[in-house]
């Protein structure tokens, strides 16, 4: 990665030692962050990037990013130097090295009688550099100085231990020789080495050492004391009185006045992080996480610190205007050049807005109106033009109008008169106002088409509900608007939300386009990246960088390959390509697991001991706030999900798991491994298998033998319960028997057999079928010679030999009414023969009345005489009601049979010519021609008189 930095091409670099006005972010830890060290001697960096510093009179401090620890044991110690070594932290002071770790010093390696400022730790030999240089292996034994100099530190490569000394490097472990010679055999002080290619710090400046020998342009002569490589590839130097920084190409110092809190820096550092760290003997310790913010002012050499409008002129020229109403043209790297100044005329009179258009220069100050720059001097003042402007022909805004290139302001009764930004689009001049969006057409000419009044212009379609703060012409066919309180909005044909819960603030100040196609806006709250589709149509991203102090409206510009903007504490500058990556993924770390909240956890627990607390963390020094945690319990959940530290499992039950947990850092990256602890929560011993297979055999011993008991005494009850079922199953059939032989004395056995099965039966359809009516002659005078109750009975002795004839001939009774008598055959199933069956039970019928006629004689009562009716055709039979069912016909047909007996002769069949027709070749019938039937007309008739 660094080979692609230096090129041989860097030979010829040239230099800009200590940029005017450049302010870094650098993050200073003091008192207030819990270090009270001012002098810092050494610090490293251990394997999960907590940082180990050595003070002088303080002791050592380890940091994790939250806070600083004193190492117990080291109070009011003067620590020269701490190392890494072999996965444990050594430090070393005027008694001796010490291991240490978080709990305090837990071993004192090495006693010492002399004074010695440097160590190194390899395997079981500690190298040692005393005061005056001298290099000593285990202190005891003495390296002789005349063969490699007085060494001043140590450089490891290659696994090779390389002394930096008076005359150049020495490897102390042999077999390794450098490829170079240093001019002179010149002295050495420190050192660093990446990918083959050292930079060693020489009185005479920082050397570059590859193939060739090249001296870093702008070290001439500086004692440099420490060095070290950022994760972009620039190499930073702890000069004097300033620190240098070389990116392949020049060199830049940076002090005091660029935010350095002390150029007395000892010690450099890049931590796995990504954050440089910087070590001083004044100012204790400070820190660098990104060179993207470079802050402008006045205060720095800056000529005006608060900037309230930019503007663009080329890739390389910004102009700005400051709160007192200075104009300055910056051609960077150069000094600002004034412009214009405030006359002294007014004394509130600040740059409001600026604008670029050819080679003129726009700005608007707040009482003067607005001014143009064009061929090197100022030109005619639009008095009323004072707030904001847009297009060539300068239109601008005052509070509550539009101001034309005549210099006139066109009013109007807008929903409101706060109207705070304009641009040209589409032939319109767009105004933003705090209650929408208002298009005015423009002529070719560029003056503005007005409506014909005025109190009528309305707001765009949907726009009348925001508050638009400012507004941006992109050039591509979109309007980009910014809001009060709903973020930023686009406009082609119509108002769109765009990125509304993404940004940190819904307060948009400033609007630009980039050079690559995407969109930057400020907020309330910093700067947010709107990352567009090719076609510019989709959002594909939102990144957000907050700020600690607000941008000025109106002011952002994209300059220089960055962005540019004012603010109270001047022009700042930013370039997100400035922020340090962090390519370590954090080391996660399990530091406390409890059980019921006090006990540790133990690989084995018993069954109560399931409520679990799991404490955490990782470090991230570069940002320990960003910091995302996953974990997940194994046997209990399967995904990981989003946690904080400590993470409680209450009431877990018995079973075996393992606990995981992961961080990722501020850019993304995921710990390469989880952390985990495993343990097993014991079963009660009701709930282990022994215990619950004897419970199981106990219990089937006992249901056995119960259920053998049971089967017993049932077969007993089941004999005495047999018996009894087998009586009233005896009794149950009688009484169903005689409830069956009741409803086929009520209706058709197949008509029976459907109500029982459904609940109901269905009425059926005869093609062909005969009835039977029959009654007796004069039957209301025979109550007059016998009681009703005699009558009664004779009648039903009548009827119940018409009942026994029905089932000898197969005839279905249908009711009786009174005296008449109603049947038919052909149903409820059909037959061919349904009219003979029904003659030749008629003829039944009348040798049963014979027999009755004969009893009546031997009571001396008179005969009773019966007429018999026959019809054959269609008809309909069923049973209709839910209650007291009764089968019927219906038709044509029956009412025909009826009119056949009332139209016959008494103890004569009389049937009609349809009946006729059916049985004139079984039965010798006579004609009686056509008789009047009532309500039938004229029908024929005949009556049967015997069977042929």
């Amino acid at each position: 990665m660094f080979l692609k930095i230096f090129y041989i091409s860097t030979l010829f670099a040239t230099l800009n030692v200590a940029v005017f006005g450049q302010e870094l972010n650098f993050e200073g830890f003091g008192r207030r962050e819990g270090l009270n060290a001012q002098t810092i001697t050494d610090f490293t960096e251990d394997e999960e990037g907590r940082l180990w510093i050595g003070t002088a009179g303080q002791g050592l401090v380890h940091f994790d990013g939250f806070r600083f620890e004193l190492l117990s044991g080291t109070e009011n110690d003067t620590v020269s130097d701490v190392g890494f070594f072999d996965n444990a932290v050594y430090y070393l002071k005027s008694s001796g090295i010490y291991k240490a770790s978080t709990e305090g010093v837990s071993e004192h390696v090495l006693t010492q009688n002399k004074s010695f400022e440097k160590f190194w730790i390899l395997g079981d030999s500690t190298w040692l550099i005393d005061s005056n240089g001298a290099l000593f292996l285990s202190y005891h034994d003495k390296i002789d100085a005349t063969d490699i100099g007085e060494v001043n530190d140590y450089l490891w490569f290659n696994n090779n231990l390389l002394a930096l000394t008076n005359v150049g490097i020495h490897a102390l472990l042999g077999g390794w020789h450098p490829k170079f010679d240093l001019p002179e055999a010149m002295p050495v002080y420190a050192g660093t080495e990446v990918d083959n290619t050292f930079f060693l710090a020489t009185k005479e400046g920082v050397w570059m050492l590859n193939d060739s020998l090249y001296l870093i342009p702008g070290t001439e002569n500086e004692r440099v004391r420490s060095l070290c490589i950022d994760v972009c590839g620039k190499l930073w130097m702890a000069g004097r009185n300033h620190v240098l920084t070389f990116n392949g190409t020049e060199t830049q110092s940076l002090s005091e006045i660029n935010g350095l809190p002390s150029a007395k820096v000892r010690k450099l550092l890049t931590d796995r992080s990504g954050a440089l760290w910087f070590g001083s003997s004044t100012a204790g310790l400070f820190m660098l996480r990104d060179m993207s913010i470079v802050t402008f002012a006045q205060e720095h050499g800056f000529p005006e610190t608060l900037i309230t409008a930019t503007v663009k002129e080329n890739d390389s020229t910004l102009w700005f205007g400051t709160v007192d109403g200075s104009v300055f043209r910056w051609r960077y790297p150069e000094m600002p050049a004034l412009i214009y100044q405030n006359s002294g005329q007014y004394l509130r009179n600040g740059v409001s807005d600026m604008l670029q258009c050819g080679t003129a220069i726009y700005f608007s100050l707040e009482k003067e109106g607005t001014l143009v720059y064009r061929d090197n001097r100022i030109e005619g003042v639009f008095e009323n033009a004072r707030r904001s402007i847009a297009g060539c022909a300068n239109y601008s805004l005052e509070v509550n109008g539009v101001v034309t290139p005549n210099n006139k302001i066109l009013t109007s009764d807008l929903a409101c008169e706060n109207l705070n930004d304009i641009a040209i689009f589409n032939d319109s001049l767009v105004i933003a106002a705090a209650c929408g969006l208002y298009f005015l057409p423009l002529r070719v000419n560029g003056s503005v088409i007005l409506p014909d009044n005025m109190s009528t212009f309305i707001p765009a379609d949907g726009s009348e509900v925001y508050n638009f703060t400012t507004v941006l012409n992109d050039g591509n066919g979109t309007l980009w608007l910014g809001t009060k309180n709903d973020g930023l909005l686009k406009f082609k044909n119509e108002i769109e939300v765009v990125a509304r819960k993404s940004l940190d603030d819904q307060h948009v100040t400033g609007i630009c386009r980039a050079d690559d196609g995407n969109i930057w806006v400020s907020t309330m709250s910093g700067l947010s990246l709107i990352e567009l589709s090719p076609e510019g149509d989709l959002v594909l991203n939102v990144s957000n960088y907050p700020l600690e102090y607000a941008v000025s409206p109106g002011s952002l510009q994209y300059f220089n390959g960055k962005l540019a903007f004012g603010s109270s504490k001047g022009l700042i500058t930013f370039d997100p390509n400035g922020i340090f990556p962090d390519y370590n993924p954090p080391i996660v770390r399990i530091n406390q697991a409890f059980v019921n909240f006090e006990l540790p956890i133990a690989p084995e627990l018993k069954y109560n001991e399931n409520h679990l607390t799991f404490h955490f963390y990782a470090i991230d020094l570069a940002d320990p706030f960003d910091v995302v945690y996953q974990c997940r319990l194994v046997g209990f959940e399967d995904d990981f999900h989003e946690v904080t530290s400590p993470v409680v499992y209450p009431q877990l039950p018995p079973g075996d798991y393992m606990f995981e947990v992961r961080a990722r850092n501020h850019d993304g990256i995921w710990s390469e491994k989880t952390e985990t602890i495993s343990f097993v929560i014991d079963a009660p011993f009701y709930a282990k298998p022994g215990f619950l297979f004897a419970v199981i055999v106990i219990s089937l011993l006992a249901i056995f033998l119960f259920v053998k008991w049971r089967v017993r005494a049932l077969k007993e009850a089941n004999k005495v319960l047999e018996e009894k079922v087998n009586e009233r199953t005896k009794e149950l059939k009688v009484e169903r028997d005689r409830s069956e032989r009741l409803l086929l004395n009520i209706l058709p056995k197949e008509t029976a057999d459907e109500l029982k099965q459904n609940g109901f039966a269905m009425t059926k359809s005869y093609r062909q079928a005969s009835v039977l009516f029959s009654d007796f002659k004069g039957f209301t005078m025979m109550s007059e010679l016998v009681s009703s109750e005699d009558l009664v009975s004779l009648l039903d002795d009548a009827f119940k030999s018409f009942d026994r004839a029905c089932d000898q001939f197969g005839v279905e009774k249908i009711k009786t009414i009174g005296d008449a008598y109603m049947c038919a055959t052909g149903l409820p199933l059909s037959t061919e023969d349904h009219a003979e069956k029904l003659v030749l039970f008629a003829f039944a019928m009348l040798e049963e009345m014979d027999v009755f006629n004969e009893k009546l004689a031997q009571r001396r009562l008179p005969p009773w005489q019966i007429r018999i009716g026959i019809h054959s055709g269609p008809l309909i039979a069923g049973v209709v009601g839910e209650k007291k069912f009764a089968y019927d016909i219906w038709g044509d047909t029956v009412n025909t049979a009826s009119r056949m007996e009332s139209s016959g002769a008494p103890n004569c069949i009389n049937i009609s010519g349809a009946t006729h027709a059916i049985i004139k070749d079984k039965f010798k019938c006579t004609a009686r021609g056509f008789v009047a039937a009532k309500n039938k007309g004229d029908m024929e008739m005949y009556f049967v008189e015997e069977r042929l």
